[in-house]
């Protein structure tokens, strides 16, 4: 039996998080497997029991150039090491910064590394020199979209063509209609009675974008039969939680953090989404497996591959992208959702909510299912 060690961040609510727990899950079941953490927070959601090894940092984001570079180097030992304790033959790494660690690690294992942001990104030249020798070390780098691995290869440069391979993540299907079956509690029943909701599922900082949401559902008369229901995290950003509470209306519910947040998707008659940016949105996919449609900002080109059957583009009617599961429309313009106008984009994302009840989802692909992941993934291990 093949020894893997799979590198993450760290435990906390997250889709890169999230994704790595789904593929410990599935491939343990094949494989003698390890989890490494590179940070731990005190909002540890996914656990891993006896195969979870921690570092132990604190904090990913270091500003200072020396510490950074102290940083890497001590985190790319402490791998190094994992690696040779455990007798690894492969190591998984999941995101960016695990990845660059991977890369970097000193031992002869096979290394499989993987990209979720919406590209790689060099921010100085110590970050590009750094990058350049970790990438070049990999036997495989898997990004999560076809858009995400040509924007990959733009930078990388097309020397890396046979290294870059697609696969997408893996989404339990059964288990989250399942979870969709749930009863929610009397309280939360009367806010969903008539199913005459919208709701975003995710993060709450500037880069998700949810106070344009949250403007549009004060100021729009249109809406003021409809309600918007927010499951996710207080935002980190005081000021930003600030200006969020300066746009409070009746019909806008904030729900908090939630376990199963599916129950309430499947009671929506959409699930929204206006971020800037992202890589391969996971609630979205979780949402139109379903059934429930989604409206959403042109956020990354990957968004086509999940809101239609083929991974063509659709055709752009009035600034409006309309597929086979969901609305696309382009990004808003940043800092115009804390004006008390609704804008000429705004507008736009409202005829979208509008339109949604026309499309009807009879099934969704099947092309995200963990099963044909999980597959692909062995494929990759196995050979």
């Amino acid at each position: 039996m093949k020894n893997i060690l799979m590198l993450t961040t760290s435990g906390k609510q997250g889709g890169v998080e999230k994704i790595t727990h789904t593929l410990w899950k599935e491939l343990r079941k094949y494989y003698s497997i390890k989890v490494l953490k590179i940070s731990v927070s005190n909002e540890e959601v996914y656990l891993y029991g006896e195969d979870e090894i921690r570092i132990g940092n604190k904090n990913l984001r270091e500003k200072n150039k020396i510490r950074k570079i102290y940083r890497l180097i001590k985190d790319t030992i402490l791998i190094t090491y994992y690696k040779k304790k455990y007798k690894i033959d492969l190591t998984i790494s999941i995101g960016e910064m695990a990845t660059l660690l991977n890369g970097l690690s000193l031992d002869m294992g096979k290394k499989i590394g993987s990209i979720h942001g919406e590209k790689v990104k060099y921010r100085d030249k110590i970050t590009k020199i750094i990058s350049d020798i970790s990438f070049k070390r990999l036997n495989r780098i898997l990004c999560i979209s076809e858009a995400i691995k040509e924007e990959t290869l733009e930078i990388l440069g097309q020397e890396f063509k046979k290294k870059v391979k697609v696969i997408y993540n893996p989404h339990d299907y059964e288990e989250i209609k399942k979870k969709a079956n749930e009863k929610l509690e009397k309280n939360e029943e009367d806010i969903f009675f008539n199913k005459n909701v919208f709701i975003y599922v995710g993060r709450i900082d500037e880069n998700k974008g949810l106070a344009h949401l949250v403007k549009i559902f004060k100021y729009e008369e249109k809406l003021k039969n409809k309600k918007l229901v927010i499951i996710g995290p207080e935002p980190e950003n005081k000021i930003y939680k600030e200006r969020l509470k300066e746009l409070d209306s009746e019909n806008v519910h904030y729900l908090g953090m939630k376990k199963n947040p599916y129950k309430y998707i499947n009671k929506s008659k959409a699930l929204l989404m206006c971020s800037y940016s992202e890589g391969m949105p996971n609630v979205l996919i979780e949402s139109l497996i379903l059934k429930v449609p989604v409206v959403t900002t042109k956020s990354t080109e990957g968004i086509f591959e999940i809101i239609n059957k083929h991974n063509s583009k659709v055709n752009k009617i009035n600034d409006i992208y309309e597929g086979d599961y969901g609305i696309v429309v382009d990004k808003f313009d940043c800092g115009s959702e804390f004006l008390n106008t609704i804008t000429e984009k705004d507008q736009k994302y409202i005829d979208s909510m509008q339109k949604i009840e026309k499309i009807k989802i009879k099934e969704f692909t099947k092309k995200f299912e963990s099963k044909n992941i999980i597959e692909k993934y062995r494929k990759e291990i196995d050979n």
